[in-house]
């Protein structure tokens, strides 16, 4: 997959890996951060 931003929090993220139950691998932009979280709770931005 792309990696493709999204906000999340308020803060920007990339999209690194999306699983097949809806969740999300984010990284921050410097890729010091990593989260996951569910797809509704972000917002494309690509």
């Amino acid at each position: 997959m792309n990696e493709t931003k999204v906000l999340y929090q308020e803060k920007e993220y990339l999209l690194i890996y999306k699983y097949e139950t809806g969740y999300c691998e984010l990284k921050t932009l410097n890729a010091i951060e990593y989260e996951l979280v569910h797809e509704s709770e972000l917002s494309f931005l690509d």
